[in-house]
């Protein structure tokens, strides 16, 4: 006696769990750990091509705004068509993921162009990305920071991933919408932003934080007329460290909302008015006006609200 049992919806259900393991569901690329693999695979052809693997990370600028302002709904719309655009740009050979949130990741598949090939391909890639799309009527725009990183001989997926983020970070922070190449005196660099990030926590609890005050004179009558409020960190064992350096790390850390709500109390005595500040605070001499309204310097008001 043969039995015979069709096994076709069970065969189907294994490729489709298969898929969902290796697959983001909400836009159909590859995810996190098939891309790792992907990567993986790559370094290993390496060894003998002598061609290192090139990955691209890529981070969307303005998508929080528009999931806050038009929903969760539009979010996920605006991920599918970034998805959708990628795909339309990189080669068969390439592989596309998305990590997470609005980050996503490129691994080159064939890299005998070397870096100039993947920069044209960011150059691509923030061309699609900063397009207009339509969200049920609403036309909104994005832009993308890309870090791009050819894999160093000892590499790891983990570290190249590191490095294209390093390089990533540094692109949004030079003003976004830009790719940057990964180098490696980058990870120094990084590591002392995750310090001072760490420190910074600490910072305003601790009394490191100061304002000094630089007084603006009329030039016709020479006369005190305000006074800028400008914020200092005393490190312990950093000394000194000016603002340039450790707000943008307060901005990208949460921080600079407490902070400001200090540095504007601390400015203004606590009431929300303007106090002309000791004599020893200020940068330079000039003669004192009678009562001076101050400005803020460094921190954002808006974000101190």
């Amino acid at each position: 006696m043969v039995s015979v049992y069709d096994i076709t919806a069970r065969k189907v259900a294994e490729q489709e769990l298969s898929h969902q393991a290796f697959h983001d569901g909400l836009t159909g690329l590859a995810n996190r750990s098939l891309f790792l693999d992907r990567a993986e695979q790559a370094l290993r052809r390496a060894r003998w091509s002598g061609s290192p693997p090139i990955v691209l990370c890529l981070d969307l600028d303005g998508f929080k705004d528009v999931n806050d302002s038009l929903g969760h709904l539009a979010g996920d719309e605006l991920l599918r068509t970034v998805a959708t655009r990628l795909r339309g740009v990189v080669r068969d050979a390439d592989t596309v993921a998305r990590l997470g949130g609005d980050e996503f990741a490129v691994l080159v598949g064939d890299t005998s162009g070397g870096l100039p090939a993947a920069a044209a391909l960011a150059d691509r890639l923030l061309a699609v990305i900063g397009q207009p799309i339509d969200l049920d009527g609403q036309r909104v725009s994005v832009a993308a920071s890309i870090g791009i990183v050819v894999a160093e001989p000892q590499a790891t997926p983990l570290s190249m991933f590191r490095d294209a983020d390093i390089a990533m970070y540094r692109a949004k922070t030079a003003g976004r919408a830009r790719w940057v190449v990964f180098e490696p005196g980058m990870r120094a660099e990084e590591l002392e932003r995750i310090e001072l990030e760490r420190d910074l926590a600490g910072a305003l609890a601790a009394g490191q934080l100061r304002l000094v005050y630089q007084p603006v004179v009329d030039l016709r009558t020479e006369q005190v007329v305000g006074f800028e409020a400008l914020l200092r960190w005393d490190h312990p064992r950093l000394g000194p460290v000016g603002p340039d350096r450790f707000v943008p790390v307060a901005e990208d850390a949460g921080l600079i909302v407490p902070i400001g709500r200090w540095a504007l109390a601390e400015a203004t005595g606590g009431n929300g008015r303007t106090r002309p500040p000791p004599r020893s605070r200020w940068r330079s001499t000039s003669r004192p006006g009678s009562c001076p309204a101050a400005r803020w310097s460094s921190t954002s008001p808006r974000r101190s609200r």
